[in-house]
């Protein structure tokens, strides 16, 4: 009922923003208001297991539509909200989105020395792609990182403060922010299905760092924040840290991020440590080609009731290699296509992990991952 009433309410307010904006229109001069969109969409099919939404069928319903509005109130004070409407085919991951909802709300002042507050609700600084995650014209492939963002902590409903100093061919972008998070996550099930857990971290508080090199198109970012977690096992913060390696050239790039979050559990053996990581480079060997491969990793520990031998395991949860080529129509429309090779155990079902012991010695098994393949062809659009 409450998941029903909150889903309810971020429609009506998607619904109010944007009856904000079409007043503020009529009321105003044109030129305060600026609109953006992007659309993201594609056919996507698995050769094996279910993964990402996508089934031996084939699916087209396979999207994300972003809207994005800005109404500038004065030289320092903005109003920003964008709206988004997402489906990712037969995902249970679909049962946290609302038809449409207001991705981003919040209001920004300019400080006359460089400092922009945030306050609503924000994106996230999270990051290389977090702010662009629905941009497929700034996308290699149909989305990156899974390992990295997944389908959580793409906002934050506080407040964060940016600020910029430059010295030499250095330069120091950093942001902090406190607030809290809407989280969500899929759990395999005993019954070999797979269920949306959801929760809310509040408490957040935390920073994101970038720094530019004397080195033509290279950064480096760090990112850290604790939440209190509300759940009932959990007697002190979660800690989430990102490291972000980002460099970027006129015909070739390279990105790499890792992400691990230790849980604030009672006890490590309730714990679920999760550390992922990606990396992936690009190449266009003309102005209208784009070719890219990528990596994806991701380790989560298990832990085995004592006297059952090892009492741990660090589990090779994902493993999957990523290629794919991008045609660039324009500035504002590209094709693509990506092929996906994954092994592991984080599937749309759930698959066996470990083995039972079945007689002393009391010893578990890591069974062999699953393994499958999957393709995605897509058509990405802003304006």
């Amino acid at each position: 009922m409450f998941t029903r009433i909150h889903r309810g309410l971020r429609v009506v307010t998607a619904i109010a923003l944007v009856a904000m904006f079409a007043g503020a229109a009529s009321a105003q001069d044109a030129d305060r208001i600026r609109i953006f969109g992007s659309l993201n969409a594609g056919y996507g099919k698995v050769d094996n297991i279910p993964v990402q939404g996508l089934t031996k069928e084939g699916t087209t319903d396979y999207r994300v539509m972003a809207l994005q509005f800005r109404f500038t109130v004065s030289e320092k004070d903005q109003f920003v909200t964008q709206l988004i409407s997402r489906k990712v085919g037969s995902s249970v991951i679909n049962e946290a989105f609302p038809s449409i909802y207001p991705v981003w709300a919040f209001y920004q002042h300019r400080f006359d020395n460089g400092t922009v507050a945030k306050i609503g609700r924000t994106p996230l600084p999270r990051g290389i792609f977090n702010e662009v995650r629905y941009i497929g014209t700034l996308l290699p492939f149909y989305r990156v990182g899974e390992s990295v963002y997944a389908e959580t902590l793409e906002n934050m409903d506080g407040i964060s403060l940016n600020r910029t100093w430059s010295r030499g061919k250095w330069a120091l972008d950093a942001t902090v922010f406190t607030g809290g998070f809407d989280v969500s996550a899929l759990l395999p099930g005993g019954d070999g299905k797979v269920s949306l857990i959801q929760g809310r971290w509040e408490g957040g508080l935390g920073t994101q760092l970038w720094v530019t090199t004397p080195i033509k198109g290279v950064r480096f970012g760090e990112f850290v924040t604790r939440m209190e977690d509300n759940t009932p096992t959990a007697d002190r913060p979660t800690v989430n840290f990102m490291h972000s390696v980002d460099g970027n050239w006129s015909r070739f790039f390279v990105k790499a991020e890792a992400t691990e979050f230790k849980m604030g559990l009672k006890t490590a053996r309730d714990g679920n440590y999760y550390r992922g990581w990606y990396a992936l480079a690009g190449v266009m060997p003309t102005e209208k080609i784009t070719l890219a491969v990528g990596r994806e990793n991701v380790v989560r520990r298990l832990y085995f009731p004592a006297p059952i031998a090892p009492t741990s395991a660090d589990l090779k949860a994902m493993q999957e290699w990523i290629g794919g080529i991008t045609y660039h129509a324009s500035s504002n429309v590209a094709f693509k296509f990506d092929a996906h090779a994954r092994q592991g155990y984080l599937w749309d079902v759930a698959v066996p992990i470990v083995q039972p012991p079945t007689k002393p010695p009391l010893s578990m098994t890591v069974l062999p991952p699953a393994k499958g393949n999957y393709a995605i062809a897509s058509i990405a659009i802003t304006f």
